[in-house]
């Protein structure tokens, strides 16, 4: 997991679970730590829906509660998925097209 989105939310109070819940669905749709860390107003818009989100904390978790690689939620249904989506079709992203969320 990226070490910044994780110091920016615990810098703001945001779960910790919600940086990495934010790269793992970044990566469904072929976007890197670094490309959702800038700019910084886009990630925090990102983080703070993450957080509200009345799925929070299960979307990349598994039974037990450990973070996990596999989405339990339909990547449509993050509030994020516009976000997602709109920075996917701006670099032309293959994993999103193979994924079916351009």
């Amino acid at each position: 997991m990226s070490e910044q989105l994780l110091l920016n939310a615990r810098k703001m109070g945001i779960r910790e679970n919600a940086a990495h819940q934010m790269q793992s669905m970044g990566k469904l749709f072929g976007l890197s730590a670094q490309m959702l860390q800038k700019p910084d107003d886009r990630a925090l818009r990102i983080m703070r829906k993450c957080d509200d989100c009345k799925m929070a904390g299960h979307c990349f978790v598994d039974r037990r509660g450990r973070p996990d690689a596999e989405a339990h939620i339909s990547p449509q249904s993050c509030p994020n998925f516009p976000e997602y989506q709109s920075m996917a079709r701006d670099i032309g992203s293959r994993t999103a097209i193979r994924n079916k969320l351009v």
